[in-house]
């Protein structure tokens, strides 16, 4: 359990997306967590936080509506302020990933590049598998070497719909075949978010 008396300021909220529930934490000024839920590390490390179910929440309405507007496609752009808890490091990945654009990827060893640190490819992957704020933070735009696909904390079915609900197409950016054809052949469900 944490023992930041911040965290005892948290509520918990879960919202229903085409792609499944989806769970976060969040005091009234910042985004601190968003999971789906029951997937990876991040939903696990909900639990460390004592949080507690409130219906009023600012920032957990927020979030809401602008995820519903990102999947029935009104918007592109996710901008709720967020609270990032990790290292220097994690916190400039995170960062950078916020500036990428919809339709857009970037591999693990670009992203390296782009922060200046071309031989650190291997700690950029780990900072971007330990995003814990998904969606708002689009660590599912990174793929491996030559558009390959990789890892999802969030599961690689939610990262193949989420590629594919942005139009990344092998012109824009999914280099691999088999995922390309993969991306391709997905059906959307329809887009509608519901409050729990």
């Amino acid at each position: 359990m944490s023992s930041n008396p911040k965290h005892a300021e948290l509520s918990r909220f879960q919202i229903q997306t085409p792609l499944g529930a989806m769970e976060g934490l969040c005091s009234k000024s910042h985004l601190h967590l968003l999971a789906f839920c029951g997937e990876g590390k991040i939903a696990h490390n909900m639990t460390r936080f004592p949080s507690q179910q409130q219906h009023n929440n600012p920032i957990a309405a927020l979030v809401k509506e602008q995820l519903s507007a990102y999947f029935d496609k009104k918007t592109k752009c996710l901008e709720v302020p967020l609270h990032f808890e990790g290292t220097p490091f994690q916190k400039q990945i995170w960062t950078t990933l916020r500036t990428l654009p919809w339709g857009a990827t970037v591999s693990y060893s670009e992203l390296a590049r782009q922060i200046g640190r071309p031989q650190a490819t291997r700690a950029v992957a780990n900072a971007v598998a330990a995003n814990p704020i998904l969606l708002f933070v689009p660590c599912h735009r990174v793929l491996g070497e030559k558009g390959k696909l990789c890892g999802y904390s969030g599961g690689i079915e939610n990262k193949l719909q989420l590629l594919g609900w942005e139009e990344v197409t092998s012109k824009n950016a999914l280099r691999t075949s088999t995922s390309t054809s993969r991306v391709s052949r997905l059906s959307y469900i329809s887009p509608k978010i519901t409050p729990s």
